[in-house]
């Protein structure tokens, strides 16, 4: 152990301070109870037997035990009170340095400059998306007539033209089904 305590050691101190304390009290207020017992049976005994000033000095101290006893147990008890409100006075501070970093850590992250970069980069991102989908439309509406013509062509060859005459009975002919049942 160096010559300075860390934040970590002096803690520990502190909580084995705490802990020595509220022995020394419960000892205490044990040991209160006990002369409170010890005073009342020896007042108790000397009034059997008459003895009427060891009865009153008997009964002055069992009062004053009572007394201290009482004092002690509202001592232990403001004691634990403080303990505990220094406990939670740690956790406040905990919380508020937990917030301070969180804080600090948010306004790195929100710093204008890098939504402005992020901004940028998506304008420019988006510019090159649009450029990219309208050279690939391009490309397809090229594939598209490249591929079609030639078929049109082709179709054109292999069947005769059509007359109107020829779609007419196309249109209004009949069809008749394997039970002779025609249909339109």
């Amino acid at each position: 152990m160096g010559i300075f305590k860390t934040k970590e050691e002096k803690e520990q101190e502190m909580m084995l301070l705490i802990k020595r304390t509220v022995t020394v009290m419960q000892k205490q207020i044990k040991l209160l109870q006990a002369q409170k017992k010890v005073f009342f049976d020896r007042a108790a005994k000397a009034r059997e037997e008459g003895m009427e000033d060891l009865m009153c000095a008997s009964l002055a101290a069992y009062k004053q035990a009572d007394a201290q006893l009482s004092h002690a147990k509202e001592a232990m008890m403001a004691f634990e009170a403080a303990a505990e409100i220094k406990e939670c006075a740690d956790a406040t501070a905990a919380f508020a340095g937990a917030m301070a970093v969180i804080s600090r850590e948010m306004v790195s992250l929100t710093d204008e400059k890098t939504y402005g970069e992020i901004e940028q980069g998506f304008k420019k991102s988006m510019a090159g998306a649009k450029v990219a989908s309208e050279h690939l439309q391009t490309i397809l509406a090229m594939e598209k007539r490249l591929f079609s013509a030639p078929l049109a062509e082709e179709k054109k060859e292999d069947t005769p033209p059509e007359t109107p005459e020829a779609s007419e009975d196309a249109d209004t002919a009949e069809v008749t089904t394997e039970g002779g049942d025609e249909k339109n």
